[in-house]
C-alpha cells in the first residue's frame, strides 16, 4: 500500500480590536512530536473537512476560542503551505496549511484555556515581530532561547513574508 502524506492545519489567531502590536496564538507543546516547542494551534484535517472547518474546530476543542476565518465555511484564508519531506525519521511526507483567522468578536476578551493538557502546557499571545525574529535567528543557529519554535513555524517566517 503506497504511503501518503498527512495534512495538518496551523491557525494563526489575532485579535480583531486589539489594540496591542500584531500578536499571534502560540503553545508549548507537550506528548507529541514536537515536545517543548511553540506552535499555532491546528491539527490534522480530517476526511472530508475544509481547511476553514479544521481550523474552526481545531481552535475550539484546543483553546476554547471560537474563531472566525472569513465569510465562507469553505474558503479559508490560506497564508501559506509548508511542504516537508523527511524519509530519515518515518514521517515520509507532511504538508501544514497555514490558515489565518481571527477570535470571534464575542470571545475577544476570553483568554485561550488548556483544553487538551496531554499536548499543550501553555497558550501565550507574542507579538508577530518578536516571532518572525526569533523564527530567523533559530533557522540561523543564532537563537539563545532555551525554548524553540516548532519547525513548521520556523519555515513560515523564513520563507514567506508574513509579518514582514
Amino acid at each position: 500500500m503506497p504511503r501518503t502524506p498527512g495534512v495538518g492545519v496551523g491557525v494563526l489567531i489575532t485579535r480583531p480590536h486589539s489594540t496591542h502590536p500584531a500578536r499571534i496564538l502560540l503553545g508549548l507543546r507537550t506528548g507529541s512530536i514536537g515536545e517543548n516547542t511553540w506552535a499555532l494551534p491546528g491539527g490534522h484535517l480530517e476526511f472530508g473537512e475544509s481547511f476553514t472547518e479544521c481550523a474552526v474546530r481545531e481552535v475550539l476543542e484546543e483553546t476554547g476560542l471560537r474563531l472566525e476565518v472569513g465569510s465562507c465555511r469553505v474558503c479559508a484564508t490560506v497564508s501559506t503551505v509548508w511542504d516537508d519531506v523527511r524519509a530519515e525519521d518515518g514521517r515520509a511526507h507532511y504538508v501544514t496549511v497555514f490558515v489565518t483567522g481571527r477570535v470571534s468578536g464575542e470571545d475577544e476578551e476570553q483568554e485561550a484555556r488548556i483544553m487538551e493538557p496531554e499536548r499543550c502546557k501553555e497558550w501565550r499571545w507574542m507579538e508577530v515581530a518578536d516571532v518572525r525574529g526569533w523564527a530567523l535567528e533559530q533557522s540561523r543557529g543564532e537563537s539563545e532561547r532555551g525554548e524553540k519554535l516548532f519547525p513548521p513555524i520556523v519555515s513560515l517566517f523564513t520563507q514567506t513574508t508574513y509579518g514582514s
